[in-house]
């Protein structure tokens, strides 16, 4: 009986399991290219109505198997990053064989592209950098800077709309493949297509010090449309906020937008402390406190026109202004003088003004030329004013400088795309004329004058399926004028990146690249912009460029949200241009200047480890250890740490940041910090437009530093104590509001101002 019955049990599960197999298909099929090349990592999906079924890849053979489908009506899409995506209806009764050819997409004008399924869990390594996807949640959200919180190696402070690297650097923010303003408020979160971090950016940005690049790739936007928000946050007490306020609106062949911020530190105090040695006087020591406001306004118009299908023309205006004044107060003993009270204070006026002008000619499909022409106006006026009162003389010393640039070019980017492989051709001209008056003194009007003429070629692409490359040569050529005496140079300007793709989770890329770093104006300066008694700051006007040699090994590792990146590097620096300086045998005085020193070299080891959830957000961590080498020194080694973490569930969100660096040396100095600049932001979605967030800043302790610095016989020791940067409470409003059904993303142009200003301090 008992046989009899477990006879009739495996009858009944045989036939349970033909009776499935015969109702499940296989689909599987082979993605090449147009030149019939198989691609290997090109994304399969498969939907039925809204529900992602499954998700594949291709291996190495360009070859793709998605078994056990139940028969129905499907949706399968396939995605390779550097192609155009292809999306099908298929009516899958039996198992089938479904072979894709996908169409390369030109590097100049990208496709739109349809993404109906979650692929935030896709990498794809390449030989610039990393393309990241985002993940339906991010693209659920109205503001992008809370999307791009789950790219690895971002940190992003949505309530400040502030977009770094873990190493605490700006990246360039691109829209497919161009130039964008500061601000991504026009970006919608549902029509980004992929965000790629670029690493090695070509000889074409290495001129300006670009050292990554954002690029954020987006669909198409067709028809009328606007945008509106406005972010506002401010600390308890009063002591630091900024508002943000931006409008956009558009259709299919213009688009304007405006934007705006105020910025502002008001009674930031801070409690200071410096001794001072040298022969002659041999100390002397001061004490006291230091309060410093400023204001920053920034307004920005940009005028977009697709002319035609192949022309388009764009109009930029911006303006900066930033008053500010610092107040320092004290007491102090010098070993010869004896007590002394003192006052120093600082004012300072900045402004600038940007005009641009863009235009693109698209020749065809893959092949353009862009020309963008700048002019900016620049003042700065500086004030410095210095009272030591000893009981038998005072000390008084005054600067005031009033300084103006002009400033200006023309750029000239042509690139094509040849099968696999790109091709970039650049001319960029530039002029600056700077004038530093020091009216206080009657000293001559300090004139510098410098033209550049900046050539490139970059050329990237595939050598095999594994391996990809990119190669770049800049020639620099520049004639500077500084007072009486000209200074003409011609120096290379190089880049080189390899990235193996060990497999679909794992790659490997080599990095090299030369560049070289002009003095700025304020180390140019010749005259004295300190009002110590003791010590003179000043530039020298015979400074030449340094040049900067970097080589980057990094491995990288991303599966199943993990990312994993340990990386080491090394750097050469040569003619670098550094603080030195020298004591007067007669009058004690210490004179604090720059010079092109030799060298130094500087090795580091890092490794970013990250998690991000499709269900509650992420974390990353970044480690850093450093070891400076200078001339004629032993090694000085320190580490950094920086970290940032998000998250969401139902209408609450929250995000944080900590950058901490307890230890930076320079050739005669070192300086030791507490505390760390960290950011903690919870915030709440009220309604479908207004989201109201409650923070709080320095939430790691009292920000405080002290700097030790030793040249020759002279030292130098300050304390500094931020009494205001620590534990301090933030409140902030948001409002998005979006108008704009049915609208893929049209292409445009965004253009930013190139000026950073002259400043001598």
């Amino acid at each position: 009986m008992n046989m009899m019955k477990h006879r009739f049990q495996i009858c009944l599960l045989l036939v349970i399991i033909s009776m499935n197999a015969m109702s499940q298909v296989t689909l599987s099929g082979i993605v090449r290219n147009n030149n019939k090349e198989v691609l290997t990592a090109a994304v399969v999906q498969l939907q039925q109505d809204t529900t992602l079924v499954a998700m594949t890849m291709t291996n190495r053979k360009g070859e793709y198997n998605i078994s056990d489908i139940t028969n129905g009506e499907y949706t399968i899409t396939v995605t390779c990053y550097g192609y155009q995506s292809k999306l099908e209806k298929l009516n899958i009764t039996a198992t089938i064989r479904k072979d894709f050819t996908m169409e390369q997409e030109a590097q100049v004008m990208l496709e739109e592209v349809t993404a109906i399924a979650d692929m935030s869990q896709v990498v794809l390594p390449n030989a610039t950098g990393t393309v990241y996807y985002l993940s339906n949640h991010a693209k659920s959200l109205k503001n992008p800077y809370e999307s791009l919180q789950e790219i690895p190696r971002l940190i992003v402070i949505p309530t400040e709309k502030k977009v770094m690297l873990e190493n605490g650097s700006s990246p360039l923010i691109m829209i497919n493949g161009k130039r964008f303003g500061g601000s991504i408020d026009s970006v919608e979160p549902s029509l980004v297509e992929g965000v790629e971090l670029i690493e090695s950016p070509s000889a074409r940005y290495l001129k300006e010090g670009i050292r990554s690049v954002l690029n954020i790739r987006m669909k198409r936007r067709k028809a009328s449309y606007y945008n509106a928000n406005i972010t506002a946050k401010q600390m308890l007490p009063v002591l630091y906020g900024i508002t943000m306020p931006y409008f956009e609106t558009g259709n299919n062949k213009i688009s304007f937008n405006v934007s705006a911020q105020h910025f502002y530190f008001h009674h930031d105090d801070t409690d200071w402390e410096q001794r001072q040695s040298n022969i002659g006087y041999y100390n002397k020591e001061s004490s006291g406190d230091q309060r410093y406001n400023m204001q920053s306004y920034y307004a920005d118009m940009n005028l977009d026109w697709l002319a035609s299908e192949n022309d388009n023309l764009v109009l930029n205006a911006s303006i900066i202004y930033s008053p500010s004044k610092t107040v320092k107060t004290g007491t102090g003993f010098l070993s010869s003088e004896g007590n002394y009270a003192m006052q120093d204070v600082d004012k300072g006026d900045y402004f600038v003004n940007s005009y641009n002008l863009y235009y693109r000619h698209v020749f065809s499909k893959k092949t353009m030329l862009e020309a963008t022409g700048h002019f900016n106006l620049n003042g700065n006026n500086t004030k410095g004013q210095r009272a030591e009162l000893y009981d038998d003389w005072n000390y008084d010393f005054l600067y005031d400088f009033d300084n103006f640039r002009y400033s200006g070019g023309l750029e000239l980017d042509f690139a094509t795309k040849v099968g696999t492989q790109s091709l970039e051709l650049g001319s960029h001209l530039t002029f600056t004329k700077d004038r530093v008056e020091q009216t206080a003194v009657d000293n001559p009007i300090f004139h510098h004058r410098n033209w550049n003429e900046y050539l490139y070629c970059n050329l990237s692409g595939n050598i095999s399926k594994k391996l990809s490359y990119a190669l770049s040569i800049g020639l620099d050529v520049m004639n500077r004028k500084v007072a009486d005496k000209y200074f003409n140079y011609v120096r290379p300007v190089e880049m080189a990146s390899l990235n193996y793709r060990i497999n679909q989770s794992s790659s490997v890329d080599v990095r090299y690249n030369l560049e070289n770093v002009s003095p700025n104006v304020a180390q140019l300066n010749p005259y004295n912009t300190s009002t110590d008694s003791l010590e003179i700051v000043s530039g020298n006007p015979y400074l030449l460029p340094s040049r900067h040699y970097n080589w980057v090994m990094r491995y990288r590792y991303n599966k199943n949200g993990w990312n994993l990146q340990p990386s080491v590097s090394y750097h050469l620096y040569t003619d670098n241009i550094n603080r030195v300086g020298n004591t007067d045998p007669v009058t004690s005085i210490y004179t604090n200047t720059y010079m092109n020193y030799d060298k130094y070299r500087r090795l580091v080891a890092s490794v970013n480890i990250g998690y991000r959830s499709n269900k509650w957000g992420g974390i990353s961590l970044t480690v850093s250890n450093s070891t400076d080498f200078y001339e004629g020194q032993s090694g000085k080694n320190y580490f950094s740490l920086t970290s940032n973490f998000y998250g969401w569930k139902k209408k609450w969100s929250w995000n944080g940041y900590i950058n901490y660096f307890p230890k930076i040396y320079s050739i005669n100095s070192l300086t030791k910090s507490k505390g760390a600049e960290s950011e903690f932001t919870i915030t709440y979605r009220a309604s479908n437009i207004i989201s109201l967030n409650a923070g709080m800043r320095y939430f790691l302790g009292k920000l405080q530093s002290k700097t030790f610095m030793k040249d020759g016989a002279y030292e130098n020791y300050n304390r500094l104590i931020n009494k205001d940067r620590a534990y301090r409470v933030l409140l902030g409003l948001s409002i998005y509001i979006n108008k704009n059904k049915n609208v893929p993303f049209r292409q445009k142009k965004q253009l930013n101002s190139t000026e950073e200003g002259i400043t001598i301090k």
